[in-house]
């Protein structure tokens, strides 16, 4: 016959193990989606300023902007110029990303891994580069990117993205957001310069 507490053991145990998966299952759970799939780009710009403006954690604020990226990315690669292609701008994100670590990542402190994880994922996009590089950085970038004499979206959303990102800076910790400010703009640089080589040896 069993003791008790040879019965009961298990159950701590098999309670502690459940405890602590639930803990880390809370610790992923994404925030909330702010958009609908079915809003046009300017609802929900207006949704993601509302959502970045009505919080203080800085992983919604991300989670929200990063929602715009998507959206903002989607309005570029519609109206993509011969000048930089779309392929051109998956190019540039992905040596972005290649580089991020040892240009910018890891000298950030972040409060928590999933942080890190989301402004790993946010600042390789062109809505974040086109703020967080800074205008001099930017500037022949911008001039591929020219638009057309007639207006289009993505244009029209330029306004929005530089908003949504300012908003996004003020929600940032100022050691954060002085480290990227000072190590963005040569993350970009370089990485802007690789795919100008690229596309220069992959030249017809």
């Amino acid at each position: 016959m069993q003791s008790a507490r040879s019965v009961v053991l298990p159950v701590f145990v098999a309670m502690g193990s459940f405890m602590l998966t639930t803990a880390a299952e809370v610790q992923v759970v994404p925030p909330p989606q702010v958009c609908a799939a079915a809003d046009p780009w300017f609802a929900c710009a207006k949704k993601v300023k509302t959502a970045i403006k009505s919080t203080n954690d800085l992983k919604v604020a991300l989670s929200a902007a990063s929602e715009w990226a998507v959206r903002y990315d989607n309005l570029y690669k519609a109206h993509a110029r011969d000048t930089w292609t779309w392929d051109d701008q998956v190019m540039l994100q992905q040596v972005t990303e290649k580089l991020y670590d040892e240009a910018l990542g890891k000298y950030l402190d972040p409060a928590s891994l999933a942080f890190g994880l989301a402004l790993a994922k946010y600042l390789p996009k062109l809505a974040a580069a086109l703020e967080f590089a800074g205008s001099a950085a930017v500037t022949g970038f911008i001039v591929l990117l020219a638009p057309s004499p007639v207006a289009n979206d993505f244009t029209e959303a330029g306004s929005d993205n530089k908003e949504i990102n300012a908003l996004l800076m003020s929600k940032m910790p100022p050691t954060t957001l002085s480290t990227i400010q000072q190590r963005y703009p040569d993350l970009f640089n370089k990485s802007f310069t690789e795919v100008q080589s690229r596309k220069k040896v992959n030249k017809p």
